[in-house]
């Protein structure tokens, strides 16, 4: 799994992002980033690093970040606050709780992890392009 950070992106001050990141993320600072450029010329810096789930903590290869706001808001696509780190268990393989297959628990369990002003933040960004 690639952990991205965008680096043009003004809405996005990296050492924030980090600092929120780093309890999902196995990230070694210790470790230099890769440097790349997407075909449209941005620049972004990315590790490979395997993720934890952030409900249950399994840190292995399962984990994909679950967008919560899908494939229609491209903007957000690498947006960290729209990104959920989730085993495949809790991201689409559990009748219990996924944020597929049970979005209200999903839901619910996510506002009350993250917080309202998370969403707010969100909810900004989803209607700025």
């Amino acid at each position: 799994m690639r952990a991205y950070i965008v680096m043009n992106d003004e809405s996005l001050d990296t050492i924030k992002v980090l600092d929120l990141m780093k309890e999902f993320l196995s990230f070694d600072t210790s470790e230099q980033l890769k440097k790349n450029v997407k075909r449209n010329g941005e620049i972004f810096l990315f590790q490979d690093l395997p993720l934890v789930c952030e409900y249950c903590r399994i840190k292995d290869d399962t984990v994909v970040y679950h967008h919560y706001y899908g494939r229609r808001y491209k903007h957000l696509k690498h947006d960290i606050d729209n990104r959920i780190p989730l085993c495949n268990e809790h991201h689409n393989g559990s009748s219990n709780f996924s944020a597929h297959l049970t979005p209200k628990k999903f839901e619910t369990w996510i506002l009350e992890k993250r917080g309202r002003e998370w969403l707010y933040r969100l909810n900004d960004k989803k209607h700025v392009k």
